[in-house]
């Protein structure tokens, strides 16, 4: 079977026009049975001059990640910070993005919460049974896309985990609170899916690993980047309001804490 390439807009990359020009990056969704599991495959190759170093700031979404690197694939919780990522010479990526309650399954099996998991790096080998440093020279070698997602189904993913029907569940709100601009506050995920506080806490925390505020923040953020990079004139206040922050400062302040610099700036340096 042929995986479907993703074409929908790639958010949470910062400075993504920009640094596009840098690698080639192609995303393929997985086969059906692992639809609930796996959000999409990543392949990434560069081919970059001599002494050109490309350092890559991402603003990760909820999810986990899988990655095989040339001597540095890993399994990557969700990353609460700012991630960088620097790009010399030639090479290429195959990355795995889980569901946002898509790794709850392999998170079990490795006898591990998902707030375990949240913020760490592990080696491959505890959570699948295979030899990382043989699979990972192997697939890195492999020149079609195609081969590439074949042998990730074929050998990490030949074996579908059972289906928990909260995964379902808890990937659908969060796909709702990407989606759905009005969903500003916590409150509005409650009132939208008809749940209590308490339980929708509960489902976040057990299946994803971290908070539906910190899923609504991330979100709002990777809005500001992509309107920041995309509109001509911007008023800072009427953005605030429209992410859903208190004020203009409260917004100002969370994405300096985040990206390490004020939106003013952050948009100077894009020109």
């Amino acid at each position: 079977m042929v995986n479907r390439q993703k074409d929908e807009k790639l958010r949470g990359v910062v400075g993504v026009e920009q640094s596009q020009a840098m690698f080639d990056l192609k995303r393929f969704f997985p086969s059906d049975d692992l639809k609930h599991f796996i959000e999409h495959y990543c392949l990434i190759s560069w081919d970059l001059p001599d002494g050109v170093i490309h350092r890559q700031q991402v603003i990760s979404h909820p999810c986990v990640h899988l990655t095989f690197l040339k001597n540095a694939s890993a399994i990557t919780g969700i990353v609460t910070e700012q991630f960088e990522h620097s790009l010399s010479g030639q090479g290429n990526l195959v990355g795995v993005r889980f569901t946002p309650a898509g790794f709850y399954a392999f998170g079990q099996v490795a006898g591990l919460k998902m707030s375990e998991i949240t913020g760490q790096v592990f080696e491959v080998k505890r959570f699948f049974n295979v030899d990382a440093e043989k699979f990972e020279s192997e697939i890195l070698a492999l020149n079609g896309l195609e081969e590439k997602t074949h042998k990730l189904e074929q050998i990490l993913f030949g074996h579908v985990p059972e289906l928990d029907a909260n995964v379902q569940k808890v990937n659908n709100m969060v796909r709702q609170i990407e989606a759905d601009k009005s969903l500003l506050k916590v409150s509005d995920i409650c009132q939208k899916f008809d749940i209590e506080e308490r339980q929708l806490q509960r489902l976040f925390h057990k299946y994803i690993g971290i908070s539906a505020k910190w899923i609504l923040n991330r979100y709002r953020i990777h809005e500001a980047l992509e309107l920041v990079e995309t509109s001509e004139n911007i008023n800072w206040s009427d953005l605030a309001v429209k992410l859903g922050y208190y004020d203009q400062a409260h917004f100002i302040k969370y994405f300096k804490g985040l990206l390490g610099q004020t939106p003013h700036d952050y948009l100077n340096n894009l020109r």
